[in-house]
């Protein structure tokens, strides 16, 4: 109940706050705080006496005459005054004496399913004026929760009314959380005159929440706390300050975890912590998301499996921090040196790995940071996808929000200023061409840029901006140039809704050809496809809707047998996996000296990322080395016969999330590098290098 200091006089609610002119005596409730025993109630300019007194609720008799006349009365409590004193005065409210009372009949709908969504009503009742409040959320003893929007009104009988939903943003909340979780609510009507309706209840429930995956799903054994992104949808929660917070349950194992909803989309995303004290043994344990009933109804229970590998069977793999930020694009650019791009901050950073030591137990493993070569300013999507030649040295990046690419000599001395090396020289690409994906062919003298140009009425651009369709650029490397600029798309499709998000690029330098992953695919059926460019021609002679495959994700070419590989990270789009099972990524064979051959697709583990080549030209091993992202592990394919597969769990300690992949091979360990998924504000500013003998590939 509601109610203030019990010494601070005050009226809270008048019941009813009106009656019918005319109508015979009756009992007037007043509910307050502070009330003396021989309190007084004002009820226009009659004084009565209450019949019932307690501290925060006295009741009256009122007569018939002081309703006889239509109006408006004030209705007031007076305590006598104490030895020596002045009378205490209450504040006052309306009662109002009418010929028809405000009155509700009817609420359209009254029942709901809390989702986070504005919430709209019709209210039908009698009396209802213009400039009618709303009221609406949890009864209290002064009526319905919180006044809401109100719409239009319909003579004097029927009114519209908006519950808002949660409506966050990057700024903050700007509605409410009253259909966010479910409950028992109740809506009234109040008039500018101050008379309030009778109340109708609405019942909002909650939904049964579901999970379609973890992020990651699994961890090793032993591992420290860790955090985890749960997908789904349905999932309720409340707000405490500036802050959403659930009210789902997560369990992990049946223990609850601390949740915290993503902020801009609570119902569909939640991150979770597990304490390491749940993760020292392993095996297949159960992540459960549980939505309370309200009165018995709605909510419920979904679940999907997390894995702790025993530690025997892992990988080894180093952790690296990166201090700027989390590390979105990798490459290698010379023998045991990598190279990493922090795309929000526009940099990269060289790792000298010609050090590193799995055995040892320092948190650097001898890895060694070059300082920072910034490349642009600071802002999401300063760069995009980097590439590098590690014979040469070279390493070209994308400066996407630049318009412009970027070349990174690793030695020798600038040609202008003869300082030593790194050296960086860019090129402009023009103005919305937006450059993404870089393929670097050295023995060619050239580079490969895939400009995602602009769509049609882009909102940052003038009305009726026409748009810049994608494009290849060909620039020579020796004197940084574009000599060709091929077009991958002849026109926008009419009603310019055809989604174009070309990324990834990489060339076949034998048979003078180029592929370009699209994880829009508009020749074909599915998210994901890929063209093949014939570099001689400059022109798309190929397309593909990577089989089965679900949106693309990763892009390398093995020189040697021309065959292009394409990770589709959501995999066959037809797949059903058992309750609490996950959906699995896939890897599409595409024959580049035969383009009229269907492609092969094998499947991999969860939420394939990346893929990289082992030409088999330092051991026997011939592989494509596929970086499954959700499940934090390695899918190595056989590269003559994909059949042969094997699965190998690496080390990603921290809920961190690998990212993009490149590859070093060795005759005895051959070395991946991988970035992070996950930002740098939830911990992921990681590289990992993992370890691979080529005994373990298929």
């Amino acid at each position: 109940m509601l109610v203030g200091p019990c010494n601070v006089l005050k009226i809270f609610s008048l019941s009813p706050s009106s009656a019918r002119v005319g109508s015979s005596a009756f009992t007037l409730e007043i509910i307050g705080s502070g009330f003396a025993a021989n309190a007084r109630v004002g009820l226009g300019t009659l004084t009565l006496t209450p019949t019932l007194v307690t501290p925060g609720r006295l009741q009256v008799m009122v007569p018939a005459s002081a309703v006889a006349t239509l109006g408006s009365l004030l209705a007031s409590v007076t305590n006598p005054a104490d030895r020596g004193g002045s009378p205490t005065v209450s504040n006052t409210l309306p009662f109002v004496v009418n010929t028809d009372p405000l009155k509700l009949t009817a609420v359209t709908p009254n029942t709901g399913v809390a989702d986070g969504l504005d919430l709209a009503l019709t209210l039908t009742g009698q009396r209802i004026t213009s400039g009618a409040r709303v009221f609406f959320g949890p009864p209290t003893v002064s009526g319905c929760g919180v006044e809401i929007e109100t719409g239009s009104l319909s003579g004097s009988t029927v009114l519209r009314a908006i519950v808002p939903g949660i409506r966050a943003d990057y700024y903050g909340i700007h509605g409410t959380d009253l259909t966010l979780r479910g409950g028992v609510y109740c809506v009234q009507v109040v008039n500018p005159d101050g008379e309030r309706s009778n109340t109708l209840p609405v019942t909002i429930t909650n939904p049964k929440p579901t999970l379609s995956n973890l992020f990651p799903s699994a961890a090793d054994q032993g591992s420290p706390t860790i955090t985890m992104l749960l997908n789904g949808g349905g999932f309720v929660g409340t707000v405490a300050g500036a802050q959403i917070l659930p009210t789902t349950v997560v369990k992990f194992n049946n223990v609850p975890v601390s949740a915290v909803p993503n902020q801009i989309q609570p119902t569909e995303q939640m991150v979770i912590t597990i304490p390491g004290t749940l993760l020292v043994s392993p095996g297949v344990f159960t992540v459960s998301v549980e939505n309370p009933a309200i009165n018995g109804v709605g909510g419920g229970t979904a679940s999907a499996t997390f894995t702790v590998r025993a530690t025997n069977a892992i990988l080894p793999t180093k952790v690296v921090a990166i201090p700027e930020g989390q590390p979105d694009h990798v490459a290698l650019v010379g023998p045991r040196l990598g190279a990493v791009a922090v795309s929000a901050q526009g940099l990269i950073r060289f790792l000298d790995l010609s050090k590193l030591n799995f055995a040892t137990t320092t948190p650097d493993a001898g890895v060694v940071l070059d300082p920072p070569i910034v490349l642009a300013d600071p802002r999401i999507g300063a760069t995009g996808d980097i590439d590098g030649d590690a014979s040469a040295g070279i390493l070209a990046v994308a400066l996407q929000r630049d318009d412009a690419v970027a070349i990174v000599r690793v030695s020798g001395v600038d040609p202008v200023t003869h300082a030593p090396c790194p050296c960086v020289k860019t090129l402009s690409l023009g103005f919305g061409s937006s450059p993404y994906g870089v393929a670097l062919d050295v023995a060619h003298d050239r580079v490969v840029v895939v400009n995602q140009g602009l769509p049609p009425g882009e909102p940052t651009m003038p009305l009726g901006f026409p748009g810049i369709l994608p494009s290849l650029s060909v620039v020579r490397l020796s004197s940084l140039t574009e000599i060709a600029r091929i077009p991958l798309y002849s026109a926008f499709d009419p009603d310019g809704l055809l989604f174009f998000a070309p990324a990834l690029v990489a060339i076949d330098p034998g048979l003078n050809l180029a592929v370009v992953i699209d994880q829009g695919d508009p020749y074909g059926t599915n998210e994901g496809g890929a063209m093949v460019v014939d570099l001689t021609t400059n022109r798309v002679t190929a397309w593909f809707s990577a089989g089965t495959a679900y949106f693309t994700s990763g892009l390398a070419i093995d020189p040697v047998r021309h065959l292009a590989f394409v990770s589709n990270a959501l995999g066959d789009p037809t797949q059903n996996p058992p309750d609490g099972q996950p959906y699995l990524g896939s890897l599409t064979r595409i024959n580049l000296s035969n383009l009229s051959q269907p492609p092969v697709a094998v499947t991999t583990n969860e939420f394939p990322n990346g893929v990289a080549i082992d030409p088999g030209t330092v051991s026997s091993k011939h592989s494509a080395i596929v970086l499954n992202t959700q499940s934090n592990d390695i899918t190595a394919v056989n590269v003559d016969n994909p059949a042969l597969t094997v699965t190998m769990p690496f080390a990603a300690s921290g809920g961190n999330l690998a990212l993009d992949i490149a590859w070093q091979p060795d005759a005895v360990l051959g070395l991946v590098l991988t970035g992070s998924a996950i930002p740098a504000d939830l911990g992921g500013n990681n590289a990992f290098i993992i370890g691979i003998a080529p005994a373990r590939l298929p």
